[in-house]
């Protein structure tokens, strides 16, 4: 057996209605995979799931069942699942190890916190598929067609933190600033902002420094004395506890006009896009910033991935490449205020982290400790916390 998930698209269930000719050069069993009102129920149910939850079950290039999401996960994370395997191929193992594979992408889909499942009373086989795969009996049901049903749920974990490559963070620098002999000359961005004077990055493998130009060399070495003493939590609430003492040793240069700090999360895990609404911005479409967003313009040929989630022909939410090297993308977010707490944010950065990974370059996402939403934001998708900033102009 080399049983394959295959993303289930409108074409595929198209075909399997006979409307149309196999995509894919795929083929079905002798019976086909099930009936046309259930491939009728999954096609429909396509748009719904945002582009990520149902797949064909294939086999050596057969179509050899079906499995998925039976809706899109609830805001608290939950989503039940399915699947059948075509009567002409039951009894060969399918219906486990599409099991595990479901498993394995409902646990990679940063929305899904608990997966539920439903069997009928007398189908012992699909209960011992889900007793197999952790789940546990909650309770019992009844369906029309079933008749009695036994409820099933499994609570995922937390996944762990993956290792952080080594030299990243350093090279995250490359992104946020244009650098010369080691200082910060610049902002990297097109409409280049003052960079600050100080830049300090509390990581895992230690702090990580960068000065402004003008920052005269005791000052500088004053700071990293500070900073040497340093230590990072990922799990630790605001900024570095020396921040009074840091802004007292850059005061001795200068007065310090602004102060800012909040965590940094990174994208290690495979990105699915969440939204079926997501467009890519591009001069083509900038249309759709219009009367919401249109302050973002300018942007669109300095910050790509650019996408953004349209509702009634408008971007609501968006996200873009702010800050741009070749192995790190920082990321810009806005919701317009009409459509925040709605899930777009979500979905915005979901497409845009998946874009971000194609070029095979890490998605990274900063915001303020005061910015609890933003924060939700990132955690949400399966960021994980790799740094504290600091930096002060």
């Amino acid at each position: 057996m080399s049983l394959t998930l295959v993303p289930a698209t409108d074409a595929h269930l198209a075909w399997m209605l006979g409307e149309r000719a196999a995509p894919d050069s795929l083929r079905l069993p002798p019976g086909g995979v099930d009936t046309p009102p259930i491939l009728g129920w999954l096609r429909r149910s396509l748009p719904k799931l945002g582009g990520y939850g149902s797949w064909l079950m294939v086999d050596a290039g057969e179509v050899v069942g079906a499995c998925g999401y039976k809706w899109a996960p609830t805001a608290a994370g939950d989503v039940e699942v399915g699947y059948g395997v075509a009567p002409a191929r039951r009894g060969r193992g399918y219906a486990a190890r599409a099991g595990e594979l479901l498993l394995e992408a409902a646990r990679a889909d940063g929305r899904v916190k608990a997966i539920t499942a439903a069997t009928a009373l007398g189908n012992l086989a699909s209960q011992r598929v889900l007793a197999g795969r952790g789940f546990f009996k909650v309770g019992r049901g009844y369906d029309d067609e079933e008749g009695e049903m036994v409820l099933w749920r499994l609570q995922l974990t937390e996944a762990p933190a993956a290792p952080v490559p080594p030299g990243l963070l350093a090279r995250r620098f490359d992104a946020l600033y244009e650098m010369a002999d080691g200082r910060i000359v610049r902002s990297n961005e097109w409409n280049a902002s003052v960079a600050p004077r100080f830049h300090l990055m509390l990581t895992a493998e230690g702090p990580i420094i960068r000065f402004r130009a003008d920052v005269p060399d005791d000052v500088a070495r004053r700071l990293e004395a500070l900073a040497a003493v340093e230590t990072w939590d990922a799990a630790a609430e605001g900024p570095p506890a020396s921040l009074a003492a840091y802004a007292e040793a850059l005061s001795a240069d200068a007065p310090v006009r602004s102060i800012w700090s909040g965590p940094a999360f990174a994208l290690f895990r495979p990105m699915h896009p969440w939204a079926a609404s997501v467009v890519d911005i591009t001069e083509a479409s900038a249309g759709l910033l219009t009367g919401k967003l249109v302050e973002w313009v300018p942007d669109i040929p300095h910050r790509h991935p650019f996408v953004a989630v349209a509702h009634d022909g408008k971007a609501v939410s968006l996200c873009a490449s702010v800050r741009i090297s070749p192995a790190v993308h920082c990321a810009g977010v806005e919701t317009h205020p009409d459509h925040r707490r709605q899930g777009h944010a979500l979905g915005a950065v979901s497409a845009w982290a998946h874009a971000v990974q194609q070029l095979g370059a890490t998605p990274f996402y900063s915001t303020s400790w005061d910015n609890l939403g933003s924060r939700r934001v990132a955690a949400r998708p399966g960021f994980q916390p790799v740094a504290t900033d600091l930096h002060m102009t």
